[in-house]
């Protein structure tokens, strides 16, 4: 691909992918390992399964209502694109890459890169999709910078790209038993994702589980960061890529989207990673809370069947 047009991206059918069947507990084993590892970090926490309720609804008002049917992960592109220098030809099209899996209709939420050429500025993408076949509903925002502040957009139907690297769970929307996790009152140095991801790495070892799903925090603000536009000069140390991004304390209440997995058995996968917005017309990059005795979660989780990784450098 020599050039960044408006509809310029890499066809899936042509890049490198690599498959791998899941490890599916049982859900009520799961919910009792996030019980568990979840009540030594917070003063009250619960984790049960349940019936996914409606996620269109306020207030997580996402485009498809639930998280059931062929779970699938996807770990596209690769952190390592990123730098020295951005390469920025690496445009992937959701659509196109729905396609070619297999995947059509589908609900696609989760985190990663917005399309660059559509907006002229690196972005974060808070990626909300559903490809059905009378057309798309295309609720993804992205979060750029814009006089040292931020600004959250809603991406047009027709704009169902991203770029470098991105972590989605995609389903078919339907309805279906998903962990339902609630936290409140955070007392160890854990954040919510990292805390869920370890139990269930120290439980299951070198087995690979993957998860993926939504959150509402509420009553604390959130650690979020945003990216710049990609930086002229080469990031080619951690400590250079951590000075070039810029974060953000951001208000509650805030709706995040993502996946992690238990571990990486070498496919350069991103353990974990979740975006969030808030309707103050904030977004980014979701790390923590930032005032643990205030914090207040609930989230939705189901448990992915298959993982594809694409574009492994």
């Amino acid at each position: 691909m020599a050039q960044y047009g408006s509809d310029s991206y890499l066809q899936c059918a042509k890049l490198p992918m690599k498959s791998v069947t899941l490890h599916q507990p049982p859900l009520d084993e799961l919910a009792d390992v996030l019980q568990d590892a979840l009540a030594k970090n917070f003063k009250a926490a619960s984790v049960k399964v349940s019936d996914c309720p409606d996620l269109s609804q306020p207030p997580f008002n996402l485009s498809s209502p639930g998280l059931g049917g062929q779970s699938t992960l996807l770990d596209i592109g690769s952190a390592t694109y990123l730098t020295p220098v951005a390469h920025r030809n690496k445009i992937y099209d959701l659509k196109d890459i729905a396609h070619t899996i297999g995947l059509e209709p589908t609900f696609i939420i989760g985190a990663g890169l917005g399309p660059w050429p559509h907006t002229k500025v690196n972005c974060e993408m808070i990626t909300d999709l559903t490809i059905k076949d009378n057309g798309i509903s295309n609720q993804t925002r992205i979060a750029h910078i814009v006089n040292e502040k931020c600004q959250l957009d809603q991406l047009p139907a027709s704009e169902t790209r991203c770029m470098i690297l991105i972590n989605l769970f995609c389903s078919k929307g339907q309805n279906a038993k998903v962990l339902e996790v609630k936290c409140k009152g955070r007392t160890g140095q854990d954040d919510i994702i990292s805390c869920m991801r370890q139990a269930i790495q120290n439980k299951y070892k070198d087995k690979l589980i993957g998860l993926g799903g939504t959150f509402l925090l509420s009553e604390s603000k959130a650690k979020q960061h945003i990216m710049p536009d990609f930086s002229d000069i080469p990031l080619d140390t951690p400590q250079a890529v951590q000075n070039w991004i810029k974060f953000y304390q951001q208000h509650p209440p805030l709706v995040a989207v993502g996946t992690f997995v238990s571990t990486d058995p070498g496919l350069d996968l991103k353990v974990q990673h979740f975006h969030g917005i808030n309707s103050s017309g904030e977004g980014g990059h979701f790390y923590t809370d930032t005032q643990p005795e205030l914090a207040t979660y609930i989230g939705y989780f189901a448990i992915g069947e298959i993982l594809h990784k694409i574009d492994q450098p």
